[in-house]
């Protein structure tokens, strides 16, 4: 059963291949609850970061607490670290007809070039409010996306996305068309965030990232 997501990110500018995560890994998988992890590096501002997998909210907030502020520190950003917390349950049967990765099992190859998108509506908003059953069917179509993770925010019921995309030219045309319309019509404010997924690849796999699954790379 999927719990909740952590969303972390350090405002360092470190190229990933700098990023010490053959030292983190390890110590990461000890952590209480930590099933999964993406390594996220930002696509030009190269800002590092992870979408992690509890089993609890505790364990998630521990995790911040005990030890995410101590790699944060080592990387020289403790002072910009920025944590977010996610529900998973309440998004499963939205994120499942997206074909999210962490629901639904990747069994087809995956090409280089793709990115990774997490946006956030700044809307307070429930989740069994959110007209999910309408907006995936505009999503689906949407060119070059493979598949979206909804994500609805812990005590902020804050409407987002993490999404993959299969080049940084169709999440900027999303960004700025499909997005940016309903954010309009929603009447509020947004941020969007890209990512490159082919850098963090081995880093990510060693996580068990469902991103990454074994034999599918082109």
């Amino acid at each position: 059963m999927i719990g909740y997501f952590l969303y972390a990110e350090v405002q360092t500018s470190v190229p990933f291949s700098q990023a010490p995560w053959q030292q983190f890994n390890p110590a990461m998988k000890r952590e209480p609850g930590l099933r999964r992890k993406t390594w996220l590096s930002g696509l030009a501002t190269q800002t590092v970061g992870g979408l992690y997998e509890f089993d609890t909210l505790d364990n998630a907030r521990a995790y911040v607490k005990n030890y995410l502020r101590g790699e944060a520190d080592a990387v020289g950003g403790v002072g910009s670290l920025a944590t977010m917390f996610y529900d998973a349950a309440v998004t499963e049967a939205a994120s499942r007809d997206m074909a999210s990765p962490w629901l639904v099992g990747l069994n087809q190859p995956r090409a280089a070039g793709r990115v990774f998108m997490k946006n956030d509506m700044h809307w307070d908003m429930p989740f069994d409010q959110v007209p999910w059953q309408k907006l995936n069917p505009l999503l689906k179509q949407q060119p070059g996306l493979i598949t979206k993770q909804w994500l609805s925010g812990v005590s902020t019921n804050t409407v987002s996305g993490f999404y993959e995309f299969a080049s940084k030219q169709d999440a900027l045309a999303f960004a700025y068309g499909m997005f940016a319309d309903e954010c309009r019509k929603a009447g509020v404010t947004s941020n969007i965030k890209l990512f490159d997924a082919d850098i963090v690849e081995a880093a990510s796999r060693d996580m068990s990232s469902p991103y990454y699954p074994l034999n599918t790379r082109k």
